[in-house]
């Protein structure tokens, strides 16, 4: 669920062609929430920066993974209210 949502945070705007390479170059660096949490903003930046608003993206995605690790031990849950 954690991959789908920074996915989707990553794909706004954006390209397809350009989406899933940054994606998946984020998540070969950072595989879990916690990996993503421990990346500084510019480091999230960097791995994402191909897309579109990539700066913002960046402390949106780290905001999600510290909320994740912090608030729901590593695991979003399939909850709509949560997600949105």
């Amino acid at each position: 669920v954690f991959e789908q949502l920074v996915a989707c945070v990553v794909s706004i705007r954006t390209y397809d062609e350009v989406t899933l390479p940054a994606a998946r170059r984020l998540f070969s660096v950072a595989p879990t929430p916690a990996d993503v949490a421990a990346l500084s903003e510019v480091e999230i930046d960097a791995l994402i920066h191909p897309c579109t608003f990539h700066g913002p993206k960046a402390k949106t995605i780290r905001d999600i993974a510290r909320q994740t690790v912090d608030d729901h031990g590593g695991a979003l849950p399939c909850d709509p209210e949560v997600l949105l």
